[in-house]
């Protein structure tokens, strides 16, 4: 049985997948979280970028 999950933000067109628990729910956060930091990443080196 399959638990991944892909969270996706549109609007910068990021992804994540996350399938390393049996739990949807669990897979969730972590892609969850995994995407907030890459999203903090880009959000960084823009700032910058732009100094």
């Amino acid at each position: 049985m399959s638990s991944a999950v892909r969270v996706t933000h549109f609007p910068r067109g990021a992804w994540v997948v996350a399938m390393d628990n049996h739990s949807q729910h669990q897979n969730k956060k972590i892609a969850t979280e995994s995407l907030l930091e890459k999203l903090n990443e880009f959000n960084i080196n823009q700032l910058k970028e732009q100094t």
